[in-house]
């Protein structure tokens, strides 16, 4: 543990409580050439406040998403410790019948959070014989978040005790009621695909921040119970991954790749599909209406229609910042109607050549991005980096000025942005992802909006692409 964290944990009974009962193990070290987030702040959070959940939530985040494997467990300890306090001083919740035992996923609860995805191991008679196909299942979860049971309801010759033996090592996130976690049963899918194909390991960042936003929803509510048993779960995904560090390589190719996402997803597990027809959304002509971005994912159907569309993201301009360079931007609930609906109107109106994976055609998930630009009253559409999307690469970097006063009291910190590069390689847009300070933030987005670029290609066309960026601040 940093001497930092050690000396102020050491002025909090919780923190005290940390020292004393948990062996000292030294902080994994940063990437060479990437600093490190900043853990001040949050320190800070709970040496003042060392009875809020919510500094010892962001601090498990925090080190979970820079792999700092030992000190998540530690502050996932701390706040387990806190919800055990509070609820043994808490009067006893009412007793709340719950008639449906197992519950139904989708119908009386909500579909349980996967916190580990086993795929299954590719029988080799089958995978010599090319054989392949989607072998589909009914399991029950446990109070515990672990597969209890599992049957087979389509059959695919060959490949059912496979499947059968990687569900049953699933886990998930339990399913809690009232301070009472419920068992629930659900459908699975097991996808054998015989053919050479890229994949991915499986990144948990996601769930494990969901867990982490319901800890603190229960915390809140008082239902203390709710939030041990869903932090109990969470400690034990992170000694998992301490103990089964992930692979160093990102993504290969794999002959017999088995996958429980379906359907696979363009520019991770495929490429990008090609379009036959391209509609543009019409920017909507309703006076005052703000620029904005808006976000879809959708299914690329085996007849290559855009199907299943919804809206993962989205914002809506709501002013101009000083000297006219910042938008102001702000979170769009489902997204603005008007700019949702016209992006949706363009989008159904899409045509693509269908993927076809062993001789089939398949369905194929993906997302796209519009820019709805209120200066020139037109909509652009914006790829999103990863998979077969390159990243743009900067030619011109204009370095942050050092807020004064930050400067002064030799503080640090990592702003993480969100930017649109244009075709001709400008940054067009920029929103804080995460941020330090309003100080740190704006040093941020003005050193980011002089950034110039080669903006990413589809196709041989440039195209405007987002991607995250971040800017470091640290006092040498």
């Amino acid at each position: 543990m940093p001497p930092h964290v050690r000396r102020v944990l050491g002025r909090t009974a919780l923190g005290a409580v940390l020292l004393t009962t948990l062996a000292p193990v030294p902080a994994v070290p940063a990437q060479r050439g990437v600093a490190p987030p900043s853990d001040l702040p949050l320190i800070e959070r709970i040496r003042q406040q060392p009875d809020d959940i919510t500094g010892y939530l962001a601090l498990s985040s925090l080190y979970y998403m820079t792999r700092r494997y030992e000190d998540a467990e530690r502050f996932l300890m701390g706040a387990l410790t806190l919800v055990r306090k509070r609820g043994a001083a808490a009067p006893a919740p009412a007793a709340t019948a719950f008639l449906v035992s197992p519950a139904r996923a989708g119908v009386d609860v909500g579909t349980p959070v996967k916190l580990r995805d086993v795929p299954a191991d590719y029988p080799p008679a089958a995978l010599d014989a090319r054989r392949g196909g989607t072998v589909e299942l009914e399991i029950t979860i446990d109070e515990r978040g672990l597969v209890s049971d599992a049957r087979v309801t389509h059959s695919v010759a060959g490949l059912d005790e496979a499947a059968l033996a990687a569900v049953r090592r699933w886990e998930f996130l339990p399913t809690i009621r009232a301070g009472r976690s419920l068992v629930v049963s659900m459908p699975a899918k097991m996808t054998f695909i015989p053919v050479p194909i890229l994949t991915v390991p499986r990144d948990t960042r996601r769930e494990v921040g969901t867990g982490l936003a319901a800890v603190g929803r229960s915390f809140q509510q008082g239902a203390f119970k709710d939030a041990e048993l869903v932090l109990e779960t969470l400690i034990g995904a992170v000694q998992r991954e301490r103990d089964e560090p992930r692979a160093d390589v990102t993504r290969s190719i794999t002959t017999g790749r088995t996958s429980s996402d379906w359907p696979l997803r363009a520019g991770r597990d495929l490429p990008v599909p090609d379009r036959r027809k391209a509609v543009p959304p019409v920017f909507p002509e309703t006076a005052g209406d703000p620029g904005g971005v808006v976000t879809f994912e959708f299914v690329v159907s085996p007849e290559g229609r855009a199907t299943n569309l919804r809206v993962t993201g989205a914002t809506v301009q709501v002013g101009v910042g000083p000297e006219g360079r910042a938008p102001t931007v702000r979170p769009a609930a489902g997204a603005r109607p008007v700019l949702e609906q016209a992006a949706r109107e363009a989008l159904g109106q899409w045509e693509f050549v269908p993927t076809v994976l062993n001789d089939q055609p398949i369905p194929v998930a993906m997302s796209l991005t519009f820019n709805f630009s209120a200066a020139r009253r037109a909509v652009d559409e914006v790829v999103r980096v990863g998979g077969e999307i390159q990243e743009p690469k900067k030619i011109k970097d204009v370095s942050p000025v050092y807020p004064r006063e930050a400067l002064a009291k030799r503080q640090s910190g990592l702003v993480i942005l969100e930017a649109i590069i244009s075709p001709i390689g400008k940054v067009t847009d920029l929103r804080v992802v995460r941020g330090v300070s309003e100080a740190f933030d704006k040093a941020a987005i003005a050193a980011v909006r002089q950034w110039e670029f080669i903006p990413t290609h589809v196709a041989g066309i440039p195209v405007a692409a987002v991607m995250t960026v971040t800017v470091s601040f640290n006092v040498r």
